[in-house]
């Protein structure tokens, strides 16, 4: 529904922040949530309706926010696009995750680094890796 779109943009300065929503429903409530405090945000916001396994991850992403949103083979496929993305256009990327119950995927990942840990209680728990 935007919030954490929506928060980004109202407290940092980003080039742009971006959101990906695979349902309709909630994507036009996010755009109507957008729509509301469009005037106060500090970074400008793109809303995207799409399926994960359909879209190709932007060149210039360098935080991504991840609050439990799929599992399996959709997160590792989800990963695979956050490597492709540097491969083609090296840089740092932050990827933050909230719920991790896919944590193991990344602690396995040859490309992610673990920088901190928040939390005990797996709803809550927030876990911070950098991907080269």
């Amino acid at each position: 529904m935007g919030r954490v779109v929506i928060r980004a943009a109202s407290r940092y300065r980003f080039a742009r922040v971006l959101g990906i929503e695979i349902s309709d429903e909630l994507h036009r409530i996010a755009e109507e949530n957008l729509n509301r405090i469009r005037a106060r945000l500090r970074s400008p916001v793109e809303l995207v309706c799409a399926d994960v396994l359909d879209y190709r991850i932007p060149d210039d992403v360098s935080v991504v926010f991840l609050n439990n949103p799929f599992r399996g083979a959709i997160f590792r496929h989800a990963i695979d696009a956050l490597t492709e993305s540097l491969d083609r256009a090296p840089r740092r990327l932050r990827l933050i995750y909230r719920a991790p119950r896919e944590e193991s995927v990344l602690n396995d990942h040859p490309r992610a680094c673990k920088m901190r840990a928040r939390g005990r209680d797996m709803d809550r728990r927030v876990v911070m890796y950098e991907m080269r």
